[in-house]
């Protein structure tokens, strides 16, 4: 609880109590879950290993959580090359942004649906498919997602839970993999596990309600992605490398404006004081205790030089 917040339950409640609730580490009875062992020396096959789980088993209604957003925005762009529709979701996105990226990852299964609705509508009625109206793709099947989203995001159909590595806590595991098996639907989590997560995995297998499986990508599976990224790694640094220009270019351009506006008012704006910030509480929690003053001093009998006067 922070000062601000205890100051308002202080003024504001009469007697306030303090609930702690005790946090839950279990998941979820319908999931399973999966981890890949990745040994010190294959660390480097990361992207190849998530590049082959979602070209190979998992193409749809798939979050993957990647640990920074920069890691996120880079496996955005490199999937994107290598032919996968997907959306990033992290906190360099403004709230619109990550509203739409949400929205597209939500509404792919409902406007896949209705388009098999309407074709099988039309072969139903003996008019057949229509080529009048090319059918609408889904936005996107696989969502790359920063910890942002593992909490408080109520998403339907998700299926699959993939964690590019694992978070430092089985705490933070249990929200990401929430985000499937909810309610009475199955789910599954794959996990990709390096030496470090020794620890953390040996907890997560102690409280799984179902055995936890081990997942084995094929070597030749692994090269093979490796030689496709390695193909198109060039694009990706030179995209990224372009992002880079426009965003230095974009924060000169905000300092100049800044100087040319501290130019034109000629210092005047500084000379001006700023109003002295008030706290609310503070001055009112103050008035409430003068108050008290006041009135312990007027219940107060008379001295004897206040009776002369």
């Amino acid at each position: 609880m922070t000062e601000t917040v205890r100051e308002l339950a202080t003024v504001s409640l009469k007697n306030p109590v303090r609930i702690f609730l005790n946090q839950s580490t279990a998941v979820a009875n319908r999931l399973d879950q999966e981890f890949i062992r990745i040994r010190p020396s294959r660390e480097k096959d990361r992207d190849a290993m998530l590049a082959a789980l979602l070209v190979r088993s998992f193409p749809r209604r798939t979050i993957v959580f990647l640990p920074t957003k920069k890691d996120c925005h880079r496996m955005h762009i490199l999937l994107g090359l290598l032919g996968l529709h997907c959306a990033e979701m992290h906190g360099d996105m403004n709230q619109a942004q990550r509203l739409e990226a949400l929205r597209r990852f939500t509404d792919a299964e409902t406007m896949r649906m209705k388009a098999m609705d309407k074709v099988g509508a039309e072969f139903a009625a003996g008019t057949g498919a229509s080529t009048e109206h090319a059918p609408v793709p889904p936005p996107v099947d696989i969502l790359l997602a920063t910890d942002l989203a593992a909490r408080g995001l109520d998403i339907p159909g998700v299926q699959t839970v993939i964690n590019y590595k694992l978070p430092n806590n089985i705490k933070a595991y249990v929200h990401r993999v929430g985000r499937t098996a909810r309610a009475s639907n199955s789910g599954r989590a794959v996990s990709l596990a390096g030496e470090a997560d020794r620890k953390l995995l040996k907890e997560i297998v102690k409280d799984a309600p179902c055995p936890v499986k081990a997942r084995v990508i094929p070597q030749e599976v692994i090269a093979r992605f490796n030689a496709r990224i390695a193909k198109v790694k060039p694009f990706m640094e030179e995209i990224l490398a372009t992002e880079l220009e426009e965003k230095e270019l974009n924060a000169a351009q905000v300092q100049l404006a800044k100087a040319e506006q501290l130019m034109l008012h000629n210092g005047k704006d500084q000379s001006v004081p700023k109003p002295k910030r008030s706290n609310w509480f503070s001055e009112k929690r103050e008035a409430e205790q003068a108050a008290k003053r006041r009135k312990k001093a007027s219940s107060k009998p008379p001295t004897k030089r206040q009776r002369k006067a």
